[in-house]
């Protein structure tokens, strides 16, 4: 990657750019590795792979890692260095890459650091984060264009709908398969495919319903408002 001092990596409310002034080298967000369960059958060729027989595939963490370079005096240096550990080191935060700002990865993270010269200091920002990384906007909160991917991104606004009669409500489910909450101000139904659901006022997190790649149809029938709240995950 060539280097770009105005890319921001964000490391929970830290930019390292904008708050630490770290010049982004290069980068490296590698993907997760495939849990298998393969069987080696006597008298049969090969193994028997088992791995999505009982759910989709699952995956470990993954690993990633950011380069970066810091200029100055040696005594401003390890002081800088020192306060970014303080900040992040050891700790499970959200990193938010500012290429791709419409998602977070989260997990925990470690500096090391080290003298290039008698002037420049390299930093190494790591950690190993879930498989997944995740959609900035649930859906119930505020809308905006900055962070949003014009080809691949989706529009979720799902806060404060309004049911009057009936209520149809299209989600478009990420790769990761994930259950939605549902939140209403009055006892309501939810209707998915053949299933129907009976919500009670408040928040209800649907484990009936694992909504994974494509559109998903989720019909309210009635009268009140209705909030959902869907998280859609990425490789």
């Amino acid at each position: 990657m060539t280097k770009n001092e105005n890319i921001n990596i964000w490391f929970g409310d830290w930019g390292s750019y904008d708050d630490w002034g770290l010049q982004l080298e290069g980068m490296g967000i590698g993907f997760p590795t495939p849990r298998e369960n393969k069987i080696s059958v006597p008298g049969r060729d090969g193994t028997l792979d088992l791995s999505e027989v009982l759910s989709p595939i699952t995956y470990e963490d993954r690993q990633i890692s950011f380069t970066f370079s810091l200029a100055g005096r040696h005594e401003d240096l390890h002081t800088r260095a020192s306060a970014i550990a303080n900040k992040i080191h050891g700790k499970k935060i959200r990193i938010i890459v500012g290429t791709d700002p419409g998602y977070y990865y989260e997990g925990r993270m470690k500096v090391e650091a080290g003298m290039e010269d008698d002037v420049v200091e390299n930093i190494i920002l790591s950690g190993e984060v879930y498989p997944y990384k995740y959609e900035i906007n649930d859906g119930t909160e505020d809308w905006l264009w900055d962070p949003f991917d014009l080809e691949n991104g989706v529009i979720r606004e799902y806060k404060d709908l309004m049911v009057a009669g009936q209520r149809k409500v299209v989600i478009i489910g990420r790769r990761k398969p994930e259950m939605p909450e549902v939140i209403c101000d009055t006892e309501m139904t939810l209707k998915y495919g053949t299933m129907t659901i009976q919500l009670p006022a408040g928040r209800t997190k649907l484990y009936e319903l694992m909504l994974g790649e494509g559109e998903h149809e989720l019909v309210f029938p009635g009268n009140g408002t209705v909030t959902i709240s869907y998280r859609g995950g990425s490789l």
